[in-house]
Parts: C-alpha cells; sequence; structure tokens
C-alpha cells in the first residue's frame, strides 16, 4: 500500500482493488453511480493483498468505514482468487465473507468480489469486452489476433491483448482501461456491468 494513502474524513466506503487501472475504473463507475463516501485504493498487485489490507485495518479514521470490498482479478483459479482475499481479510482480523459477492454482515461489513464472476476465468477486461462485443471494431480485433498466431505465437493473456487491440482503434489509443472508462469506450450501461453496480450500491 503506498504510503501517501489516507482513509479521506468523509470515507464510509472502503473498496480496494488491484491496480492503477482498477482503481480509475471503479471511480469512474462509482461517479457514474453517483455514490457518496466511497473511497477507491489501488492494493498494488495479488501478492501485497494481505499487507495492504492490514495497513488499511491500520489506519487513521478506519473505526468510521462501515464497509470494505475487496476486488481482484481471478485470472485461472476462481476459487483461489476468492481464497486469497478471504486470507488477506482474516489475516487483518476483519470479517470473513462465505462467498463471492455476499457481505460479511458484521462491523465492518466486507465483500470480496472476483471478476469476471465466481466460477469463470477472466479479469476486468473480461468484463469491459463484453460490453463492447457487438461494436463493429471487433471482428477486426480477432482477424488481427488470427493473423498473430498464423505468424508465431499468441499472447499469453488474450483477454488482454484483446483490450489493447480494441483501445487502439479507437480515438485516443494511447488510452488505458480506467482511462477508456472515463472517455466512454467501454459500455458502462451494458448489462454485463448489473453485478458490479448492484454490489456497489450496496457498499
Amino acid at each position: 500500500m503506498p504510503e501517501q494513502m489516507r482513509i479521506e474524513g468523509d470515507t464510509k466506503r472502503l473498496l480496494l482493488v488491484e491496480g492503477k487501472d482498477a482503481k480509475k475504473f471503479f471511480e469512474v463507475l462509482v461517479a457514474q453511480l453517483g455514490l457518496p463516501g466511497v473511497q477507491v485504493m489501488d492494493f498494488r498487485g495479488t501478492t501485497q493483498l494481505a499487507s495492504a489490507v492490514k495497513a488499511v485495518r491500520n489506519m487513521a479514521r478506519f473505526d468510521a468505514v462501515e464497509t470494505v470490498g475487496i476486488v481482484r482479478d481471478v485470472e485461472k483459479n476462481p476459487t483461489g482468487a476468492f481464497q486469497s482475499v478471504t486470507h488477506a481479510l482474516r489475516q487483518a482480523g476483519l470479517p470473513v465473507p462465505k462467498e463471492p459477492f455476499v457481505f460479511a454482515e458484521d462491523t465492518p461489513r466486507t465483500c470480496a468480489v472476483i471478476l469476471p464472476d465466481a466460477s469463470t476465468p477472466g479479469m476486468i477486461e473480461t468484463i469491459c469486452l463484453k460490453s463492447v462485443q457487438d461494436d463493429p471494431v471487433m471482428p477486426c480485433v480477432q482477424q488481427y489476433l488470427t493473423c498473430v498466431e498464423a505468424a508465431g505465437e499468441l499472447p499469453a493473456n488474450l483477454d488482454k491483448a484483446r483490450a489493447h487491440a480494441y483501445l487502439a482503434a479507437q480515438k485516443k489509443p494511447w488510452l488505458r482501461l480506467g482511462e477508456a472508462a472515463e472517455a466512454g469506450y467501454w459500455q458502462l450501461d451494458h448489462n454485463t456491468f448489473d453485478d458490479l453496480k448492484a454490489f456497489l450500491r450496496a457498499l
């Protein structure tokens, strides 16, 4: 957890997310939903999650926090992703939810969200790509990756590659995932984001 991170004075709900791109993305989504008192923090990476949660638990003003939500990517292991979140909460002495997207109703309330869902390998890019699956650019993205495969070897992370390829075709091709959300390149009104929005409203 970066040293400069502090719990802001009006924060009632903390949202810990994985990386600067995810932080920006969720800040955009929180703003779109008009949710007050929500502060988004970047725990930087899965290997630092447990230490980040402990650091947050010991921050000034934590006693005023009513809810802590943790969001991380599934990658390839849905069960392992959820267990890493519950382990971090347990190590910090915080309530532990029994399953993803379900709040532990204690003080503070806690919730673990793994993306794209509780059983599917993937990440935040997986959801973002679903929101633009009908975009005319997407067949071009697939053609590009087909060409890459024919020329050698596919990227190790296909959804990240697809997301980068899609964003490269936009008016501002240099934007990262969170910045792209702010620019309107991901369709945040798409129903693929419904579960995330329901979670944020329930924080």
